[in-house]
């Protein structure tokens, strides 16, 4: 069996590797892509895998518009933050899907499912269109977090996201930084942070960080029409690169 990964989150795409060769280690992992452009670059030069993996959120947009720029017709199990009762279309569709943090005996069952599906007749092709429009729907009226619970030595206490500037990756930990410059652990990883927050009010700089409006102290412009970011309580020395791929929307959201 032949697979193409494509998730943004390096953490994410090795942990999904390793599930997959346990599931079978002779299984052939083509390649592992983080965007929407790399990804449709690819399936047009290479032949096509036996399964494809996409998370849904990817570095410079949605994985369903892929399936507007390129004709795929090989079966998608898809991995996403998005919460299971949401996700019910997809099964409607015929399509798979693995919530993160991805357990080890859902992803046999996806693939288990998979080789039942379509290795013993021809796949059926989802209309993508409707998953596209379920997806914003889903998006449209989604609750988003107003607090995250977090650790004070032997205690629990409620921090508002208002009260929150950043949040970044260290060490495999997910951190808040609140206005007052304190920092606490949260257990969430940044890819599932990116869809429990409001995008007006926060956005997803590179794989370290993300940033409300309000934590932008100043905004560098580098080389080739890159950006670099200083948060309010950050040196000058210690500018945050905005991933290539995120400029255009980054200077969108800064707009409004």
């Amino acid at each position: 069996m032949k697979i193409l990964i494509v998730e943004d989150e390096n953490l994410a795409a090795e942990r999904l590797k390793d599930l997959i060769y346990k599931y079978d280690e002779n299984i052939e992992i083509l390649d592992w892509l983080d965007s929407v452009e790399e990804t449709v670059e690819w399936l047009k030069v290479n032949d096509k895998p036996d399964l494809l993996f996409f998370d849904i959120q990817l570095a410079d947009g949605l994985s369903f518009e892929i399936f507007d720029a390129v004709e795929v017709k090989t079966p998608v199990i898809f991995v996403t933050a998005f919460d299971e009762y949401a996700l019910r279309a997809f099964k409607v569709n015929s399509i798979d899907y693995l919530l993160k943090p991805i357990d080890y005996p859902e992803l046999v069952k996806a693939i288990d499912q998979f080789k039942t599906q379509f290795q013993q007749a021809p796949p059926t092709i989802p209309d993508w269109t409707i998953l596209q429009e379920t997806l914003k729907i889903i998006r449209s009226g989604k609750d988003y977090k107003t607090r995250f619970a977090v650790k004070k030595g032997n205690h629990l206490a409620s921090i508002p996201v208002a009260n929150i500037t950043y949040f970044y990756s260290e060490h495999r930990i997910s951190w808040l930084k609140t206005t007052d410059g304190k920092k606490y652990a949260v257990d969430y990883t940044l890819d599932q942070l990116s869809e429990l927050l409001k995008p007006n009010d926060f956005f997803r700089l590179n794989r370290k960080y993300i940033t409300s409006i309000e934590a932008i102290k100043d905004v560098v412009t580098y080389s080739n029409s890159r950006l670099k970011v200083q948060l309010l309580d950050t040196s000058k020395d210690d500018l945050i690169l905005v991933s290539r791929e995120r400029v255009s929307n980054f200077k969108d959201w800064l707009d409004g």
